[in-house]
């Protein structure tokens, strides 16, 4: 008789388009024997081998056909960090989707061998978008190549303790650090540019650093289409980049949509356009347009995943053109004088923490000894008296696009103490150049600058990053001190603390210590913090990451999405 199986098809395709293979067996009535010939063993053994190649091959393409539609976002926060961070750069770690701790990426486990000495075993199987091998040998490459050509970025800061980068075998390195740094995986999610994401070594090799940050190959879920253009020399509404996903990505059922367009608008222009249907995605919103969005057939309002915007004051003490503020009684009166509920009230319509410190409560640290600078204008007049300033003075401040409206309630409410405040835009180029990066200094002096205010904001309240970002926030040393040392040296001593303990709810409590301190001399302004809030196409389900930043993988759209019907093309480019 004879018998038909279709159990040869590949044992993960649940997909029915692909066919499966029915060989033919039979048995004779008395000995129940198998009558196969020589020929018909190998025409066995090739069917066998060509169905495990067909349903691999199906299961390629069915994950690619999972992918489906095309979505336009917004972002205005770094948008060539955090549109290709992650989504198209990797990290060896990364912030988990829904809470605030590292989970694995492109490495799977990790291990102190010792205080200088953190071993970590990689993840086996992934290939870089242009089909070259993910291992050790590539996570030496990108940090030895990058450190020589990615001058004045995250590799030569974040990781300058970093020593060497040793290949164990195929799938293990150690980082070799000349001191200890408990953070120096948190360290490296800053961004693709500015942190150290991984990219494929040969083509990196072969093609350049400038180059291949115009066209960057790397193993996540996207892949760049075209090249990444400036994003300061693209015109309003026009793509800067251009993504498309990944068919052979490692987390298999990723990426959920097609394609993605990276576009420039303003944040006015990008409501506007969210509203009629234009866009997929603004981030972040400002709080003044969610009425705007949740009332358009075509856009709604998505809080993150208990998330804020980590917001910091930089005040400039190190100016002779700034003396008033090296005074701790003008400091904390610039607090005093904050209406936080006001702002929250008006400005930001309910979405937003008041900052105790450089975080807030959803951070995770013990913020209940630190105090709050509760609003108290005679207060803030009388330490302005104490400290002959009676008649206010004049000062300058910078301010980040998106953190606007803070800037404009501050410059209210100082004005209430006779203090004149001119405001001025400024791009994070700006900011880099006169602030964070030590080796692109070169040539400015603390006496060029007139600068007293920066407010700044980024994406997350992640403790460890916040923490870890310290060494830029608070320098101290050579070559460019941003503290005096009487107030710089405390925080130093608590950081490298952090650095040498290991156990996290250790460094947690030294985080509250750190804060504290700052807190308790006014070391910044303390407004309020936003809380995540995202503008998005009613067709389009957008899953936020807790740490603030895109990870599109995890998002998609719904049939009725107007990519879906065709009429995509009209927004193009």
């Amino acid at each position: 008789m004879v018998l038909h199986q279709g159990l040869l098809s590949h044992p993960f395709s649940s997909k029915p388009k692909c066919p499966t293979l029915h060989i033919a067996w039979s048995r004779n009535d008395e000995g129940h024997t198998m009558k196969t010939s020589r020929a018909n063993l190998r025409i066995i053994i090739l069917c066998f081998l060509f169905s495990i190649f067909l349903g691999l091959y199906c299961e390629s393409r069915s994950q690619a056909q999972e992918a489906k539609g095309e979505i336009r976002i917004v972002e205005s926060w770094r948008p060539d960090i955090t549109v290709l961070g992650h989504n198209v750069l990797q990290y060896l770690y990364d912030y988990a989707l829904d809470r605030n701790e590292l989970e694995p990426c492109l490495a799977v486990s990790r291990k102190w061998i010792d205080d200088t000495t953190l071993e970590l075993k990689l993840r086996e199987g992934v290939r870089f978008h242009n089909g070259e091998i993910f291992d050790a040998a590539a996570v030496k490459f990108n940090f030895e190549y990058q450190r020589k050509h990615n001058k004045g970025r995250g590799v030569q800061v974040y990781m300058k303790d970093v020593q060497e980068i040793r290949v164990i075998d195929p799938y293990t390195v150690q980082i070799l650090l000349d001191q200890p740094d408990s953070l120096i995986l948190d360290k490296l999610i800053i961004g693709p540019i500015a942190g150290w994401g991984i990219g494929a070594p040969r083509y990196m090799e072969k093609v350049g650093w400038d180059e291949f940050l115009k066209r960057p190959i790397g193993t996540g879920p996207y892949m760049i289409e075209g090249e990444v253009r400036d994003f300061g020399k693209v015109n309003e509404g026009e793509a800067y980049a251009k993504l498309v996903a990944h068919p052979e990505y490692w987390n298999k059922g990723y990426p959920k949509i097609s394609r993605i367009s990276a576009v420039r608008y303003s944040p006015k222009e990008a409501v506007r356009a969210l509203s009629d249907g234009r866009l997929d995605l603004v981030t972040p919103l400002i709080p003044k347009d969610t009425l705007r969005v949740e009332e358009s057939l075509h856009s709604k309002v998505v809080k993150g995943r208990d998330d804020a915007r980590f917001t910091i004051v930089f005040l400039n003490l190190m100016s002779p053109n700034t003396i008033p503020l090296r005074d701790m009684r003008v400091r904390k009166a610039l607090n005093y004088a904050v209406n936080r509920e006001e702002m929250i009230r008006y400005g930001f319509k309910g979405n937003a923490l008041k900052m105790r410190g450089i975080v807030t409560e959803k951070s995770g640290v013990d913020l209940s000894e630190t105090k709050l600078y509760e609003w108290n204008i005679p207060k803030a007049r009388e330490l302005l008296t104490d400290a002959g300033y009676e008649n206010g003075f004049e000062m300058k401040l910078f301010y980040m696009e998106q953190d606007y409206l803070i800037a404009i309630f501050l410059q209210r409410f100082y004005g209430l103490l006779g203090i004149k405040v001119d405001m001025a835009p400024v791009q994070v180029d700006w900011i880099v150049k006169h602030l964070v990066y030590p080796n692109l200094r070169e040539g400015y002096s603390w006496d060029d600058q007139d600068w007293w205010i920066i407010v700044y904001s980024q994406p997350g309240v992640i403790p460890e990053v916040v923490f870890g970002l310290m060494e830029w926030v608070y320098h101290w040393g050579a070559p460019w001190k941003t503290f005096p040392d009487w107030l710089g040296q405390p925080v130093e001593k608590m950081y490298h603390e952090v650095l040498k303990t290991k156990d996290r709810e250790e460094r947690f409590a030294i985080y509250k210590k750190v804060n504290q301190y700052i807190a308790d001399h006014a070391l910044s302004i303390f407004p309020v913090a936003a809380l995540g809030l995202y503008g998005v196409n009613e067709e389009m389900e957008f899953v936020p990451q807790a740490g603030g930043h895109l990870h599109l993988e995890y998002s998609s759209v719904t049939d009725m999405h107007r990519s879906m019907k065709g009429k995509n093309n009209e927004y193009h480019q």
